[in-house]
């Protein structure tokens, strides 16, 4: 008997939670009216963790530097204050060559070394819910947790000193599961268009398989030279971008 007046309970407060979410969303003009949305941001793409990592004495370092990001992302209400999301987005990030060559003039010293390559290309979709609440007058906050997969590449590249050394890497690419988190908001500039922004934390581990690498050296003579190839597999590199995001919001 005490279980069920306390279930009865719970769901007498549930009801009236939502029934409280509901007046405020509907209380709020920049949530009138919505079905769905969709929206269009853009903005930096910044590593950090190993993804941004300089250092020659870290095998997972990415030596990624900062990008630009650019996403669409579109959604339909399931209650007044949640909603289910898709997200398709576009990451291009450079090789922060300045920052490798300087490692590998530090770990060779008297040597001057030249590169040319390369990028990281990363895209992907994710599902997710949302959960928004109105916050200072039209302003409605919103947060976001989505999963699904990503897909990394990244161009060929090769770098060669002043003696005669040269490293070379071949493209690869790799899919993983990714996983986002976001808190943002937004803000009606119109009867079906808002201002949105967001702050976004990106993370997968891809592995890259087949890397194949070639290191030559000088020959030791006039009909020889020294070429190792090897192929470094099942590699684990660590994906982390923050992104802050501007754009604006469609309401249908």
């Amino acid at each position: 008997m005490k279980k069920n007046i306390l279930a009865l309970l719970i769901l007498l407060l549930t009801v009236n939670f939502l029934n409280a979410q509901s007046k405020d969303m509907n209380d709020c003009e920049g949530c009138k009216g919505d079905f769905g949305f969709v929206n269009f941001l853009m903005g930096p793409s910044i590593p950090i963790g190993n993804f941004a990592d300089k250092s020659l004495t870290n095998s997972n370092a990415g030596f990624a530097d900062v990008g630009s990001k650019v996403e669409l992302n579109a959604g339909i209400h399931l209650t007044p204050v949640i909603s289910a999301n898709f997200k398709a987005f576009y990451s291009v990030n450079g090789f922060d060559i300045a920052s490798y060559t300087s490692a590998l003039s530090q770990n060779s010293p008297g040597t001057v070394w030249k590169t040319a390559g390369r990028s990281y290309d990363i895209y992907g979709g994710l599902l997710g819910l949302s959960y928004s609440y109105p916050g200072l007058g039209k302003f409605v906050a919103d947060f976001k947790a989505m999963g699904g997969l990503m897909q990394i590449s990244s161009s060929a590249f090769s770098v060669s000193n002043n003696i005669g050394e040269s490293l070379s890497g071949s493209n690869f690419s790799a899919t993983s599961f990714a996983y986002m988190i976001s808190m943002g908001g937004y803000y009606p500039i119109g009867n079906l268009i808002d201002l949105t922004g967001s702050l976004e934390y990106l993370g997968s581990k891809p592995e890259m398989q087949n890397n194949n690498f070639a290191i030559n050296t000088p020959p030791k003579s006039a009909t020889s030279t020294n070429t190792v190839n090897t192929s470094l597999s099942n590699v684990r590199q660590d994906v982390s971008l923050l992104t802050i995001n501007l754009g604006v919001r469609l309401k249908f």
